[in-house]
């Protein structure tokens, strides 16, 4: 479990550039791929610029699925405390590129976590759900991701994941991850996105693509 040192002073990065990190990434993508899994809307990520990927969050594996899509390569993901309690867990997480944050009070170290993996050139895998839900609507989608981008100045890249099996209905479908046009901390007028306005304008590109994906399979 992480110690009471670690969680209140120290800011250690978890390894996107280690041999095991490039290994599993390769093998996970080989895998999506043999399972049929899809990925669109690459094109629609900007090649510089840091970014967050916000996606929505229905199933264990999904971070690693999403992970292997995203067409960069230092991506670092946001995942719960809990999978930090217990060698071997904590050292494979951070070996993918985890890192751990208390979802009841994530406070600063979140903060920190994401400046200090910006400023080394990495991006973010995050869920602004917090939890595995069955339905993506405004009331599950917690705050903080707002904030964290316009602080940071970074863009979020939507992203719509669909696992398996359908979690309303049990029916199985084709694993699938779609990446939307990013939504910029900056308007149009050049002055910062409001926190409120960012997570809005996020919340609104994931669910249109769910109702896009959903109209195409009737």
């Amino acid at each position: 479990m992480p110690s009471e040192r670690s969680e209140k002073n120290e800011i250690e990065l978890p390894n996107t550039g280690g041999v095991f990190y490039r290994c599993f990434r390769v093998f996970t993508r080989i895998v999506y791929k043999l399972l049929g899994g899809t990925s669109t809307g690459a094109e629609l990520v900007p090649k510089e610029g840091r970014a967050f990927f916000a996606s929505n969050h229905t199933g264990l594996l999904e971070p690693f699925w999403i992970h292997v899509c995203i067409p960069r390569t230092h991506i670092s993901i946001v995942s719960k405390k809990e999978l930090f309690q217990k060698q071997p867990l904590t050292w494979f997480m951070t070996q993918v590129g985890a890192f751990w944050i208390d979802r009841a009070n994530p406070g600063r170290r979140l903060f920190q976590l994401c400046k200090a993996t910006f400023d080394s050139g990495c991006d973010l895998l995050m869920f602004p759900q917090g939890t595995r839900c069955k339905v993506f609507s405004r009331e599950s989608f917690k705050p903080g991701l707002g904030h964290l981008a316009s602080s940071n100045e970074v863009m979020v890249v939507p992203v719509y994941y669909e696992g398996f099996r359908d979690p309303i209905t049990g029916r199985f479908r084709r694993l699938s991850v779609r990446f939307g046009a990013p939504i910029m901390p900056f308007g149009s007028d050049g002055k910062l996105k409001s926190k409120q306005q960012i997570e809005d304008e996020v919340y609104r590109a994931i669910l249109q693509m769910e109702l896009e994906t959903e109209m195409r399979r009737r």
